[in-house]
């Protein structure tokens, strides 16, 4: 499946039965290992904490209760209730009541029209379509849920419901839908030629034509996608004949009808109607099993069971019944008859009048929601109810399917000495007029007596080895043979039949592939045109093997009783043995209907109790389907060995078979073929590895438009191909494509083509790593000192003579692309692990080797020697990358863990190049028992955001446009620094909710969070410090700038600049005994007092407004002001950056200079290091300024969002070269001076067109950085706006609004509130100041060293 969003965060599949259940989960659960799913919507309701980590779907298999005959509807109520439960278990369901959106797929019962899948159930049939990835084969439930993927990619309402029937496959075509806006039940539907209406069930629409999005003009465009348009549902027609459907006006103009593709869309309002009726009416426990352990009444029992439609019964209650009364619904006039009506209900006592109960609370309930129907047009419907189906399918004779769903005749299959089709002599000329070949799946089939398939033939989970010989012929399915043919040296199975081994009983799980010849199975044998529902006497269809009962009792010489022995009641205890047949005397004993689904017709081979091999019992579906497909009579010692033997039915089969057997003993088989297939391939000139030999030692070739590519020689082995790959590599690195070239198209021709095996792929790690190491690092081997450089480099760039590329002669020149390879090879590691599909928990954060890091550290270091020291650092990252993955194929993600954490330090090592910027003046300081006051604005920003972000801002150039705002006519952000008496560190931090953090620091002890890792070692003391900087604390962000400023040693790794020099010297002078310094002496050395250090900030963590790091510059300008220093605002918009590397939040510049700056600016950095920020202030007069305070509104969503995670995602994609996100940069930059333009001029239509624009280029930028909440509130309000885009990098708390009217606040608050949403709206005001210092006596000094 594509690795695209799934939609939904529960899926639950029903079975009917207990083993079935527990047969599915763990179907379910290898899909989710071997990663079918791809991220999905958040399952807890916050949505806070969870932003870029993968979440993990919860997937359910729900069994109907207790083995009873619930119907569809009873299994949808009871599957939902199962699943409501355990979401409350799990505390899945909010404080509000709200839960995840389900996705619930019926697998359907017993599968007795399609009996080659009654065991494991027609969801999980195989299908001849290649898996993508594995060379493994899809299922339907599979296929259904790659174009669920995709009809629900706008998302699913939380609390909605869809269910879908499995046994269907859906093509659809790429419209969005907006079901956040859907009312009541919304069921799928294509549009098919009216000949197929008669057998499924049909939807009669508002209007006789179809009811479908058309395309070209008559479609609605919206911002996000096409709209397609539903119909109201004014009746529902099951398998009605075409007389009945023209007559009722289903049948369109252009003799199609709406089929019903069994894909119901139910609104959470409806599911929530639905979860509650089994707690509020005893009548549906009886459906439920969960609900007859919660409701307060005892078990039910069989008799008891009540059996519910989904469609006869639940769907015919919406729309006030469509066109029905209550009294024809209720007493089921016209939709069931008395008889089937107790026949639903159980046969218990009072099932009449139960079913007329359920629907009368159904009526209630559901009469007043509306039914639509939504039918895209060109989307395509195949059934695979029958075998018939299945096999039109599977041969390819349903040819848009085909290309859809990629199947072939060959799917992950060993196929060895096929023959031409022999099928021809038996069947005659007709076999051939139309060749279709055969289809083999999942199968060994290498007998060295020779193989034949007849065309049109389907062999599938099937071993035919040895000194044997195989002959199918045309139109047969063969399913899971193994068993028998070991037992005969030739297996000629003839034309139209169906043969199917199954194996009875549990199967121990050996890791061995094969079954054991001891164990028993059974082989059934059926024509492929067989009824297997007709009655016995009753319906002139009834038969098997291709004749009827009558004609095939008289050839066996036997009775109906022999065939159906518990169609009755027996006459006597004394029922002769010799028939096999077990009569038992029970008051439960249930009579079986005559049908070939309760025949029993087919010999158990090889348990305890059966004839020996030798007496024919073995052979006897040899026999049969010679009978069925040539008329052959069997002989009179086959006859009388198939009579003594103990026969089972096809329900029998499945009463007895193991689903989970069955579905290990497939995946084992694959497996098994999966590896054959490259250990035969490998050694041969022809094979896999003799293409991939051919193929996979690249030159470096230029193309005619001067790009170079990498191409292969000749065929080499061993080491000599090997040094010719690393060298053509290292080649075509340092002479031919850039290196964002090898991002993209070249690294993925080598990839994909060049390199198909693990150690092949590895070569490019190795290449990659000696390019680094011999070219990236011996750059700046002439390079001048760092201090002449530095200035020279200072003066250049200021005068606008040094380029990008000629700082790259510099110190910090090889980091860039060093980074660069860095990333790339993090993204190649990444590529292998998935590979060896060896996952690694990816929630537990890495613990990052103390060696590795120490090694990283050395790479940033700068001055002389710095070439030969980050050489030699890079060596030693190599050889512990070649230890770890040495034995070890499970590290290779560990390891790209630390060449993506080497990226990010050399980022921050590029950033640190601001200190260039940062200066301060000389101030008075300030006196013990006074305060500095630092008071900011917010930011909104209105374009250019992510332009900003390292390294994009250095190496692209990044702009932005904001505004400095007050919310509710306060500056929201401050810090307050006062000197004390006292040798003591006091910090404070007041959060927007009012909670206060404060701590007493009198030793650097109580500065830690905890007591010091002494047992954890070296890696667990780093992983510590590391995760102090995860800004977990409130009072963090103030140690760090502390750290930053000089005050505080950096425990975690040295710093790049400090604003004290002098400082930082003097803490390295003393590093032997940092450890045991007092935190007294460093006050007084630095400050001359105490200090106690307060924040506030009326805005929530994660709000988008840019808090933390405005927070920072107050921080810092406070902490400058109170011990003699004077920062200009530019020097603290670059120092905020240096801090924010420190705490590896790793953000852009653009929060600070929106805030500290005032008023309307835009800011802009150029490409090029070291990094400069500068800003341009739009003046705006007094009536522009007010006409945007009345236009612009803050709505807070409820939910705050963290954005770090998501700025080291797009950093990622940024070095990946994404073509989509380089156009959306450049884009985001000629927005930010659009957005200027339009700000100045007052031109509200203009900007509203910039939002807009913005915020489809934020979900470029990082796609799941708007969450559901989000999305629906801009939904709600979008009528009332010009233009909406959520503020910060990460979704924000905060969402932007630009209204329509003036002053339209209250309004905007009243529809937020009528649609339940928890949000609130806040006016702006525009602050013109920025930045605001002030000093004042200290005011209620904690009782710790005062004045």
């Amino acid at each position: 499946m594509p690795r695209i969003p799934f939609p939904f965060p529960v899926v639950v599949v029903t079975a009917p039965t207990e083993r079935s259940a527990e047969a599915y989960q763990e179907e379910l659960q290898a899909r989710l290992s071997e990663r079918y799913f791809a991220v999905c919507p958040g399952l807890n309701n916050d949505e806070s904490s969870k932003e870029e980590n993968e979440q993990e779907l919860i997937l359910l298999a729900v069994a109907d209760p207790l083995g009873k005959r619930v119907g569809s509807g009873g299994g949808t109520l009871n599957a939902l209730v199962h699943v409501h439960s355990y979401l409350h278990r799990h505390h899945f369901v909010s404080s509000a009541g709200q839960w995840p959106a389900i996705l619930m797929v019926h697998s359907g019962g017993d599968s007795q029209r399609s009996p080659t899948n009654s065991v494991c159930g027609k969801a999980w049939s195989c299908l001849n379509s290649h898996r993508n990835g594995d060379g493994g084969s899809n299922t339907p439930i599979d296929l259904l849920l790659e174009q669920f993927t995709q009809l629900f990619a706008g998302g699913v309402p939380s609390g909605a419901l869809v269910v879908a029937s499995s046994d269907v496959l859906l093509v659809l075509p790429p419209w969005l839908v907006d079901w956040a806006s859907q009312r009541g039940v919304v069921g799928l539907a294509a549009s098919v030629p009216a000949a197929l209406g008669p057998n499924h069930g049909v939807y009669v629409t508002s209007t006789s034509a179809i009811a479908c999005a058309r395309r070209g003009r008559d479609v609605e465009e919206r911002s996000e996608g096409r709209k397609v348009m539903t119909q109201r549902v004014m009746q529902y027609l099951q398998k009605a004949s075409l007389v009945d459907l023209i007559a009722k006006g289903a049948v369109s103009t252009e003799g199609n009808v709406l089929i019903d593709t069994g894909v119901l869309f139910f609104c959470p309002q409806i599911t929530r109607e639905l979860v509650s009726l089994p707690k509020a009416h005893a009548v549906f426990r009886r459906c439920c099993s969960r609900g007859e352990t919660e409701g307060g009444t005892a078990g039910g029992s069989v008799e008891e069971a009540l059996r519910l439609e989904l469609y006869t019964d639940l769907l015919l209650a919406l729309s006030d019944g469509l066109g029905q009364d209550r009294a024809s619904y209720v007493g089921m006039d016209g939709a069931s008859s008395e008889k089937e009506a107790v026949e639903r209900a159980g046969q218990g006592p009072g099932a009449v009048s139960a079913l007329r109960e359920a629907r009368g609370v159904l009526w209630e309930c559901l009469g007043r929601w509306p039914f639509s129907a939504l039918a895209p047009r060109g989307a395509l419907f195949g059934h695979l109810g029958t075998t018939q189906e299945l096999q039109a399918m599977m041969t390819l004779k349903m040819t848009p399917f085909s290309s859809a769903f990629r199947l072939a005749r060959r799917v992950c299959c060993v196929v060895e000495g096929e023959e031409k089709d022999s099928a021809g002599a038996q069947s005659g000329e007709q076999a051939y007029k139309k060749k279709e070949g055969a289809v083999v799946l999942n199968s060994i089939l290498t007998p060295s007596g020779g193989l034949c398939l007849g065309d049109g033939s389907i062999v599938e989970h099937s071993v035919v080895e040895g000194e044997s010989r195989l002959e199918v012929g045309a139109g047969t399915l063969v399913s899971g043979l193994c068993h028998a043919p070991a037992q005969q040296a030739n297996t000629c199975i003839g034309p139209g039949v169906v043969v199917q081994e199954v194996r009875l009983g549990a199967v121990e799980s050996t890791g061995q592939p094969g079954r054991s010849l001891a164990s028993p199975y059974v082989v059934s044998v059926l024509s492929l045109h067989d009824n297997v529902k007709a009655t016995y006497g009753k319906e002139p269809q009834a038969g098997v093997w291709n004749r009827p009962w009558g004609v095939v009792l008289d050839m066996l010489q036997v009775d109906a009783g022999v065939i159906w022995p518990h169609s009755r009641l027996p006459v006597d205890s004394n029922v002769s043995t010799t028939e096999g047949i077990s009569a038992v005397k029970d008051s439960n004993f249930q009579p079986r209907p005559r049908t070939l689904w309760h025949a029993c017709l087919f010999p158990a081979v090889g348990e305890a109790g059966t004839p020996a091999r030798g007496t024919g019992c073995q052979g006897a579906w040899c026999w049969q389907q010679a009978y069925a497909s040539q008329g052959k009579i069997p002989s009179r010692e086959a006859v009388v060995a198939w009579r003594q033997a103990r026969r089972l039915s096809l329900s029998d089969i499945l009463a007895q078979a193991e689903p989970r057997a069955e579905f290990r003993w497939r995946r084992a088989l694959e497996a098994r073929i999966l590896t054959r297939t490259i250990r035969e391939t490998s050694h041969g000139e022809g094979g896999l590895k003799g293409a991939s030999l051919a193929k996979s030692a690249p030159r470096n070739i230029e193309t005619a438009d001067g790009r170079h590519v990498l191409k292969a020689p000749g065929r080499l082995e061993g080491d000599g191909r090997r040094n010719l790959v690393l060298e053509s590599l290292k080649e075509a690195l340092r002479t031919g494509p850039s290196l964002e070239d090898l991002h993209t198209k070249p690294l993925d021709a080598v990839w994909r083509d060049s390199l198909p095996s693990y150690e092949e792929k590895l070569w490019l790690v190795v290449a990659l790593e000696e390019w680094a190491e011999d070219h990236v690092l011996n750059r700046a081997e002439g390079a001048k000192g760092s201090d002449v450089r530095k200035a020279e480099e200072d003066s250049a760039f200021d005068a606008g003579r040094l380029s990008r590329s000629e700082l790259c002669a510099g110190d910090e020149a090889p980091l860039s692309v060093l980074a660069s390879t860095c990333a790339l090879l993090a993204r190649v590691l990444e590529a292998l692990a998935q590979q060896i599909d060896k996952e690694i928990n990816g929630t537990e954060q890495t613990v990052y080797n103390a060696q590795w890091t120490q090694a990283v550290l050395q790479l940033t270091v700068g001055g002389t020697g710095a070439v030969e020291s980050r050489r030699e650092a890079f060596k030693e990252m190599r050889a512990m990358r070649v230890a770890w993955m040495a034995d070890e194929k499970w590290r290779v993600r560990e390891v790209a863990a630390h060449y993506d954490m080497t990226t990010f330090a050399l980022i921050k090592r590029q950033v640190a190049s601001v200190h260039r910027a940062v200066s301060c003046g000389s101030a008075s300081k300030v006196q013990v028992g006074r305060s500095v006051v630092a008071e900011a604005p917010a930011r909104i920003d209105l374009s250019g955001g992510w332009s900003d972000t390292p390294p994009i801002s250095f190496e692209l150039g990044g702009e932005v446009t904001n505004l400095a705002v007050q919310l509710k006519g306060q500056r929201p952000i401050g810090a307050r620094v006062t000197i004390l008496k006292d040798h003591v560190l006091v910090l404070q931090a007041r959060q927007a909710d009012g909670d206060v953090t404060e701590r007493v620091c009198r030793t650097m002890a109580d500065l830690r969070e905890g007591k010091d890792e002494e047992g954890k070692g070296q890696e667990g003391r780093q992983a510590a410090k590391m995760d102090k900087k995860a800004a977990a604390c409130p009072t963090a962000l103030v140690r760090w700038c502390l750290v930053y400023f000089g005050v505080l040693p950096n425990e975690g790794e040295r710093s790049f600049t400090q604003i004290d020099q002098s400082c930082h010297d003097q803490a390295e002078a003393d590093g032997a005994s940092r450890g045991k310094e007092r935190l007294s002496t460093l006050l007084a050395q630095h400050v001359g007092g105490g200090l106690r250090v307060e924040t506030w900030s009326m805005l929530p963590t994660g709000s988008g407004l840019g808090t933390s790091s405005i927070l920072v510059g107050t921080v810092l300008a406070a902490l400058g002001r109170a011990c003699g220093r004077a920062y200009s605002v530019c020097a603290l918009n670059h120092a905020v950056l240096e801090v924010e590397q420190l705490m590896d939040v790793g953000g852009g510049w653009q929060d600070q200079v929106g805030g500290l700056v005032g008023g309307a600016k835009r800011a802009y950095s150029a490409p090029g290091l070291p990094l400069r920020v500068k800003y341009e202030t739009l003046p705006l007069c007094p009536a522009v300024r007010a006409r945007w305070e009345r236009h612009l509104l803050l709505i807070y969503t409820g939910r705050a969002r963290l954005a770090s995670n998501i700025v080291r995602s797009v950093v990622r994609r940024y070095y990946a070269q994404s073509p989509e996100v380089l156009v959306t940069l450049q884009g985001l930059v000629h927005g930010a001076r659009s957005a200027a333009d339009a700000l100045q001029e007052g031109d509200v239509k203009a900007l509203g067109k910039c939002l807009n624009k913005y915020r489809k280029q934020k979900l470029t930028m990082a796609p799941s950085s708007e969450p559901e909440h989000v999305r629906r509130l801009i939904k709600i309000l979008e009528m009332r706006a010009l233009g909406m885009v959520t503020c910060g990098a990460g979704g924000g708390g905060f969402l932007l609004m630009l209204t329509r009217l003036p002053d339209d606040a209250d309004k905007v608050q009243s529809i937020v509130e009528g649609h339940h949403i928890d949000a609130y709206v806040a006016t702006l005001n525009i602050d013109e100041e920025g930045l605001r210092i002030r000093v004042e006596e200290a005011v209620g000094l904690l009782g710790v060293g005062g004045a």
